[in-house]
């Protein structure tokens, strides 16, 4: 009979060994890794009892790697085309729970898009009934294979319900059990992280074991501390003082002989104790880490564990300091509101406009003030001052963190949202927000502990809305880092054992090695194309030719690393860092870094990529052999600009055309596929052949040079309205003046490049940074200076140039446009504030006590205007945020799921009086350049405009509602 007492001592014994590794690790890492962490232990413990296979967890990391893919079509375009190939993978090798779900699929196609379309699939029911015959991490397979976003959020779940809540649930950093786990030959290494200083604890903790004044000595280290650093060592290591050396990162070169020296300390007092901060650097001696308690203070991920931070960090009767009977419920909302402003950072951009280092001492101040103020009107029976903490808080405190006005405004919005008498209503009790998962209210009076116990059962995933922003904010986060997570993952991976299959690794590397070599081409015999077509060689066949010869050089690194590869993995030869690499992309389906250096810019898979391969192979073939294609697949083209440039050419002598004058355009036809085109145009899109770097730079800079107008002549333009010089017409002059220094810069610098490319010049850094930005398909910073803000690349920028200079022209040749593109303007708040001039001097406003206020109309485009409002301009061009415009209803609505930037229709800014200035249901919204919205030095911001809306305008301001100028 099995020994019951036995078995569960070893349960309890193997349950607290996990759960002080699981404490020891996080630690010592970053937050984002914590995750990551869990996961490792959860699968390490998974894999030790046999519930998940390496075969199921390398599918979860890597997907569908292999080679050939699944002839069977996918059944719908919503489903991603790399989902549908885990799905087939999933119904292959894991028949026993999948065989049947691609047949599920087609069936139901409604009831899947739904679960598609869910905002929160991890946890909605799943068609077919799947949920409730799959084990957890299949769960986690199914869901890869739709919603990569979500996994992030599955993963918490996962480990929910596997390990338990504490496994997501990271220790709240005491420095009482880290000082427990010191000894005079271990220190303490605090990795800081932005806002986050320890000293103060370290001074507390000192206080509280009798080591304060003489015995608790502290420096910063910088340059030429290192004497004094030392001399403090030495005093430590014999006299059994605290020592903390801050900012350690500042002078790493210390560092050495401060290793040397714990290397050397033989008998240290017994008291003597090293503490260390440093912010994250490569260059931190190993020797210290490796002796060293890592500790890492940084903010916990979550609003769960935030507040469940604070409260553990608050003094034990910090709660019953004040005697005033809202005191406790004020400090949790405090609290609450401390966690929310720390969240909303990993939203980016929709979160704050600038990322704030909002810390643990901004909590604390605000929590003694509060106790202050409580405690003054208690005494004289008065009111709770709100005015005055809402302005402490969120004005002095967290907002003199704040430089962005419409960050202030978020803060003070949550300070509205949050502060006063409703707090206290018991016939509406206040939610900070409540769906059908879960209420967020302030909890009942209680100890501290009491608290920490009704924070231990708020959800640990929180849906963004709780902060008051849309769904989609997560999206973007999300995908970044599960895909970071899967990233490390593969890192983590044995890399010499077993595949998870019936194979061995080196099996199955050897296996795909011969797959790919079976694929590849026999390298192209150049000469026999070139002889094949002597007499007809065009620019077009000048590309074929130096494609081919790029396609060649990567066919042979291809054929070379894989039979060396084969050959080391037999044990004939030896296996160095290029085939070590390739073997280990080979195993987790990614492409070698040696044949992604030949090949064209990709972010797919080795499977996908060598789909890809097949596919140029074809058309090489096919051109080398027959004719050139009737319909070009660019992506096929190493250096697809070539091939447009080379058409250009083959135009320009068919036609006798100037090449340094001519471009190109472009039309999209009815034709759905090429098999439906049966010849080439008659003038195709020709120029230059697939040329040298140096002649790709030169054919670049000779195609921007070729739309470059003339600089405007100003003066015809002035002298052309000289009879009515209005405000708008010195905005036009002044747009004239910056865009002629843009033109001539560009000018200046093509002409030196084309110059030095020759030989004729040397090549300076500006020309250098132009050669590279041209080459690679960027903005060259010395005309990024000259132009507003943007963030697209070269192409994208020059389709802008262009549009400009059909703005300019027709402006300085007609009249002022009818509809102003205000990103078309370097400098648009001029225009704007001109038409305010123009509204003062038509109705004798004084121009001080003048502004403006903006209307959306219902036009969508700018033909479908006539003719210049009397007073004000309309403005397209336009893109909104974190909401979208509902027409019909004329005000904002909430985003469409997944929608991120929509279209406005024009809009009307009307020029006002300002005392006559009266808005109702309006949402007063910043209008940025790009995406970026505004930067920490101010540059970003153009004007302000007034939305409609049918809603409180914070429930807009919370969701970080803004209009841009310019996408990506």
């Amino acid at each position: 009979m099995p020994n019951v007492i036995l078995a569960k001592r070893l349960k309890n014994i193997i349950d607290m060994l996990t759960k002080n590794v699981y404490d020891y690790g996080c630690t010592g890492i970053f937050e984002r890794h914590k995750l990551l962490f869990s996961f490792q232990m959860n699968i390490k413990l998974e894999q030790s009892d046999d519930r998940v296979s390496q075969q199921q967890l390398d599918f979860f990391i890597k997907g569908n790697v292999a080679l050939e893919k699944s002839p069977r079509a996918c059944p719908a375009s919503w489903i991603p085309s790399q989902g549908w190939q885990d799905v087939m993978k999933l119904s292959l090798d894991f028949q026993d729970s999948f065989a049947a779900l691609p047949d599920n699929i087609s069936r139901k196609l409604a009831d899947w898009q739904e679960w598609f379309d869910s905002d929160t699939p991890e946890s909605a029911d799943i068609p077919g009934g799947y949920r409730d015959t799959l084990q957890p991490f299949e769960l986690l397979m199914l869901l890869r294979c739709f919603r990569v976003d979500r996994i992030y959020r599955a993963l918490t779940d996962y480990i929910t319900v596997t390990m338990g809540e504490e496994y997501i649930t990271p220790p709240v950093i005491s420095f009482d059990m880290i000082f427990e786990q010191t000894t005079p030959f271990t220190p303490v290494v605090f990795i800081l992280s932005p806002g986050s200083d320890p000293t103060a604890d370290l001074m507390k903790l000192a206080d509280r074991c009798g080591f304060g004044g003489g015995k608790f000595k502290y420096l910063s280290l910088g340059q030429g501390q290192e004497a004094t650093a030392l001399a403090l060592l030495e005093g430590a290591i014999s006299h059994g003082q605290w020592l903390i050396l801050q900012n350690c990162h500042l002078l790493v070169s210390f560092l050495r002989e401060l290793e040397k020296q714990l290397e050397l300390m033989s008998k240290p007092h017994p008291e003597y104790r090293l503490w260390l901060t440093t912010d994250p650097t490569p260059t931190f001696p190993i020797g210290i880490l490796q002796r060293s308690l890592k500790v890492v203070t940084e903010p916990p991920n979550g609003l769960k564990l935030n507040l469940r931070n604070t409260y553990f960090k608050m003094r034990s009767h910090a709660l019953e300091e004040c005697i005033h009977p809202q005191f406790k419920k004020l400090v949790y909302v405090l609290a609450f509101f401390h966690a929310v402003v720390q969240e909303r950072r990993k939203y980016d951009k929709i979160g704050w406009n600038i990322s704030y280092d909002f810390s643990e001492s901004d909590f604390v101040v605000c929590m003694q003030i509060l106790q202050c103020y409580l405690d003054r009107c208690y005494a004289v029976k008065g009111p709770i001052p709100w005015a005055t903490l809402k302005y402490l808080f969120g004005e002095v405190m967290y907002g003199g963190r704040v430089i962005d006005d419409y960050d202030r405004r978020t803060v003070g919005t949550y300070m509205e949202e949050y502060l006063g008498d409703f707090l206290f209503d018991k016939f509406q009790p206040f939610h900070f927000y409540h769906d059908s998962v879960f209420d967020y209210v302030i909890p009942p009076d209680g100890e501290k502990e009491q608290y920490i116990e009704f924070i231990d059962i708020l959800p640990l995933a929180n849906t963004p809305e709780v902060f008051g922003l849309h769904p989609n904010a997560e999206i973007g986060y999300f995908s970044q880092a599960v895909r970071e997570m899967w990233g490390h993952l593969i890192e983590l991976q044995p890399q010499t054992s077993e595949s998870g299959g019936a194979m061995s690794r080196e099996d199955f590397i050897d296996g795909t090695a011969v797959d790919v070599l079976s694929k590849l081409p026999q390298p192209y015999e150049i000469w026999r194309v070139r002889k094949q077509f002597e007499m007809n060689i065009t620019p077009t066949l000048v590309v074929l030719l130096q494609e081919l010869e790029r396609f060649n050089r990567l066919i042979k690194k291809m054929h070379t690393t894989l039979s060396l590869l084969r050959k080391a993995l037999a044990g004939e030869i030896g296996m160095d860092s290029v085939l070590d690499n390739v073997s280990y992309c080979m195993f987790n389906g990614q492409l070698p870094q040696v044949w992604r250096d030949l090949a064209p810019a990709t972010c797919k898979g080795l499977g996908g990529w060598m789909d890809h391969f097949i596919a140029r192979t074809k058309q090489y073939t096919d051109w080398a052999t027959m004719e050139e294609p009737v319909v070009i697949w660019l992506s096929g083209l190493h250096i697809p600009e070539s091939y447009l440039i080379a058409h250009i050419q083959i135009a320009c002598r068919l036609y006798t055309w100037p090449l340094d004058r001519s471009t190109q355009f472009t039309r999209v036809t009815s034709w759905r596929s090429a098999d439906e085109i049966e010849e080439r145009p008659v003038c195709v899109c020709e120029s230059g052949g697939a040329m040298s770097r140096e002649d790709f730079i030169d054919g670049t800079a000779v195609d921007v040079l070729s739309k470059l107008p003339q600089p405007y002549e100003i003066w015809r333009v002035r002298k052309q309205f000289e009879m009515n010089i209005t405000p708008t017409l010195v905005v036009l002059l002044q747009e004239l003046e910056r865009f002629n220094r843009l033109i001539k810069k560009m000018h200046t610098t093509l002409s030196l490049l084309r110059k030095a490319l020759a030989g004729e010049i040397g090549m300076d850094s500006v020309l250098d940074n132009v050669s590279y930005c041209m080459f690679n398909g960027q903005l060259p910073q010395v005309w990024r200076d000259l132009a507003p803000a943007t963030c697209k690349g070269l192409g994208g920028w020059m389709d802008h140039f262009i549009a400009r200079t059909k703005q300019y022209t027709d402006w300085a040749t007609m009249e002022e446009p009818v509809v102003i593109w205000l990103s078309g303007l370097h400098i648009p708040e001029s225009y704007l504030i001109a038409h305010i001039q123009i509204a003062c001097r038509l109705y004798t406003w004084p121009l001080d006590r003048s502004t403006q206020f903006t209307r959306v109309t219902s036009w969508r485009s700018a033909d479908e205007i006539e003719e210049r409002p009397v007073c004000g301009c309309y403005v397209r061009g336009l893109y909104l945020e974190g909401a979208r415009w509902d027409l019909e209803e004329a005000c904002l609505r909430r985003s469409h799921p997944k929608v991120l930037v929509t279209e406005l229709p024009i809009m009307y800014v009307i020029p006002i009086e300002a005392h006559k200035l009266k808005l109702q249901n309006t949402l007063r919204t910043p209008v940025y350049t790009t995406s970026q919205r505004r930067n920490a030095m101010g540059v970003g911001l153009v004007f302000n405009s007034d939305l409609w809306t049918a809603e409180h305008p914070s429930h807009w301001i919370l969701q970080g509602v803004c209009l841009i100028m310019n996408t990506d």
